[in-house]
């Protein structure tokens, strides 16, 4: 008979139920996401160390407890969603595409090339060289990327260290239309991401982080279990739907199997850089305010 799974003697109930400010949730999910993507401080990879070891710097990872010195480093900015390309955000894409193999093995390279140095040196382009122009006009500068055609995919989703999500905006066209385009690229780049704060009440709810801590503890103790386990541990009598209404407690139950899935795609989903990024700007911007009350 398997051994029954319980809660580690690490576990309080108190820490996961308390109701946490942005600041906090940027700093309990920057600290699994960093231990998730095997990011600590250590000079080899955390899953090279013996159990133990793994086990010790997951709870000095996860439960430090300094999150004074990690605001300290957030810089206090106010929002600005739309802003120009930075020059690091330039040579970062240049790089990306220059040292790619697709642009390396493309048959109109030295072509491109040739227009691009006539353009820049102020001389007149041959009728060669204004087509090839044209023709690279029309290709999304992140054609080098192997998820380029995914509608699913954006550049930020998996490259690093750009300012936000590069676009052009041509001044031509008609303002509403512009706008309408603008919403929907949005819609599809990062879905309700900017409306991060609203998923504070869930990830609490469903007790997000605990479910990552569980399953991470056990998944380093080699310990056998299914995902249901950790919903029972969690909600031993049933977890209450979050819907108010008028309703029997029996219905008013969420469905286990159901519940816990989805905590694990949220899991997978917002443990990420991405949410990281975005509870950054919003931590930028309240420290901005708070300076300027002060």
């Amino acid at each position: 008979m398997a051994k029954k799974i319980e809660l580690p003697e690490w576990y309080s109930a108190e820490r996961y139920d308390k109701k946490l400010s942005p600041e906090e949730w940027l700093y309990e999910i920057w600290k699994r996401n960093t231990f998730n993507m095997d990011k600590t401080e250590l000079p080899i990879s955390i899953r090279l160390l013996p159990i133990e070891d793994q086990k010790r710097w997951f709870i000095e990872s996860v439960f430090a407890n300094d999150i004074e010195n990690f605001c300290a480093g957030i810089k206090a900015k106010q929002a600005q969603a739309i802003r120009d390309l930075s020059v690091a955000d330039v040579f970062r894409m240049f790089f990306l595409i220059a040292e790619s193999n697709w642009f390396k093995t493309h048959q109109d390279k030295e072509l491109i090339q040739g227009a691009i140095h006539a353009i820049t040196s102020g001389e007149i382009p041959t009728p060669e060289q204004h087509l090839i122009f044209d023709k690279f006009s029309d290709i999304p500068w992140h054609s080098f990327h192997e998820k380029t055609n995914d509608e699913a995919w954006y550049p930020n989703k998996d490259i690093n260290y750009l300012t936000g999500i590069p676009v052009s905006l041509n001044p031509g066209y008609d303002k509403n239309d512009s706008s309408k385009q603008l919403k929907s690229a949005l819609t599809s780049w990062v879905g309700k991401l900017h409306d991060i704060e609203k998923k504070f009440d869930l990830w609490g709810g469903c007790k997000m982080l605990a479910v990552f801590d569980l399953a991470t503890w056990f998944n380093l103790q080699g310990v056998k279990y299914s995902k249901i386990d950790i919903h029972k541990l969690l909600w031993p009598h049933g977890r209450i739907s979050s819907i108010k209404e008028k309703r029997s407690a029996d219905d008013s139950l969420v469905n286990p199997y159901d519940d816990i899935d989805q905590i694990f795609d949220l899991i997978n989903r917002d443990i990420s850089l991405n949410v990281i990024r975005t509870l950054i700007h919003i931590c930028e911007n309240r420290k901005f305010h708070r300076n300027i009350s002060s």
